[in-house]
């Protein structure tokens, strides 16, 4: 399971509203995962995914959304962290760094169900992004 911070609906209520999200209609933790805590919020201006960050301190996530706001600023395609009400990707939840992220429709594909030709688009855009990275 990778919900390790549970979060109540107040708390949740109070994220949409910092992070500018509209009104709460429903949530759910995310179950898959490893390390970090995920919940998809539904809300009355779509659909939103907050991420507490159970491995890195602020500092660290910091620097990862810092990266994330660069590539795309590059134009290279990854997740967008939102601003919250002071203009800042994340919030600081009991020494936990919390972020949301728009909601992108998608699945995960097994290793052994990766196509010859989506394995070489994988390839591709990992060395975009290492080259952007230097």
């Amino acid at each position: 399971m990778a919900v390790y911070t549970a979060l109540s609906r107040k708390t949740l209520v109070g994220f949409a509203e910092e992070f500018h999200l509209g009104k709460l209609l429903k949530f759910a933790g995310v179950p898959a995962g490893s390390v970090n805590t995920h919940y998809l919020l539904d809300t009355n201006k779509g659909k939103f995914l907050l991420k507490i960050d159970e491995a890195k301190n602020i500092q660290e996530a910091q620097r990862e959304l810092a990266l994330l706001l660069f590539l795309r600023a590059q134009g290279f395609i990854c997740p967008r962290p939102l601003a919250n009400r002071q203009d800042r990707p994340f919030l600081d939840y009991e020494g936990k760094p919390v972020s949301v992220y728009p909601y992108v429709v998608g699945k995960s594909l097994s290793e052994e169900s990766i196509s010859l030709s989506q394995l070489e688009k994988i390839g591709h855009t990992l060395a975009s992004l290492h080259l952007l990275g230097q």
